[in-house]
């Protein structure tokens, strides 16, 4: 009887097969950073480890855009060895919420691909309360008011050089600095409207010192009554 024994033996390749394949482990597969400056460069390490019982090779960490740049300490790991999978993240050109992630692959045969991910929210070095104003119900004879503040993020002074106003007539600016910050008096006068125009939107450009040059945008949005 030659087929009990030839399924012994299958089996016992197939357990020693299974028994003798890498496996991929990271230990903590997300990082947050939390809030960093504009010009920032931050680094994290995350721990890879082979929990299998055969040599892992990690051959490719493919990142999901050209501002995270990666390293791997150690490419073939033994069983039970660890290394680190070094993300570094450029904060220049990203300004706010950041979510980005580094596909790991290896040989790992249950799971060939593995994600490692980070969050970053890149502050401004001056930072509006609100991008957007808008003045609602304008009749012909209104001149509306609206001030925004404008917060210090590097604890020095913020000094506006240039306000930039869309072709705009109807809207005016001016500034006043308190202490390490600034804030932005938005004048809006109703009967310089364009006529027949129901509502419409601008935009106005600050251009600011603090202490590098930036620039921060003010959308403004205005709407007539719809009662004459």
């Amino acid at each position: 009887m030659r087929f009990p024994f030839l399924l012994l033996m299958v089996s016992a390749i197939a357990l020693a097969q299974s028994q003798g394949q890498p496996r991929l482990v990271l230990a903590e597969p997300f990082y947050e950073f939390g809030r960093i400056g504009p010009s920032a460069v931050v680094t994290h390490r995350f721990k890879a480890s082979n929990g299998g019982e055969a040599p892992l090779t990690i051959s490719k960490l493919n990142a999901t855009c050209g501002c995270t740049s990666t390293m791997v300490g150690q490419g073939t790991l033994a069983p039970g060895e660890s290394t680190e999978l070094e993300v570094t993240f450029s904060a220049a050109g990203h300004p706010g919420q950041n979510l980005k992630s580094v596909a790991v692959v290896s040989n790992d045969p249950a799971q060939p691909v593995q994600t490692l991910s980070f969050e970053a929210e890149v502050m401004q070095d001056v930072e509006p309360a609100v991008q957007e104003v808008s003045f609602e119900n304008l009749v012909h004879k209104d001149r509306r008011k609206a001030s925004v503040k404008l917060t210090s993020e590097t604890g020095l002074p913020i000094h506006v050089v240039k306000a930039d106003l869309s072709d705009a007539p109807w809207l005016g600016v001016a500034t006043r600095e308190e202490g390490d910050d600034v804030y932005v008096d938005l004048y809006l006068l109703a009967r310089l409207l364009p006529p027949g125009k129901p509502s419409g939107a601008d935009t106005i450009s600050l251009h600011l010192v603090n202490p590098n040059p930036s620039v921060v945008q003010l959308r403004i949005l205005w709407k007539r009554s719809s009662h004459p």
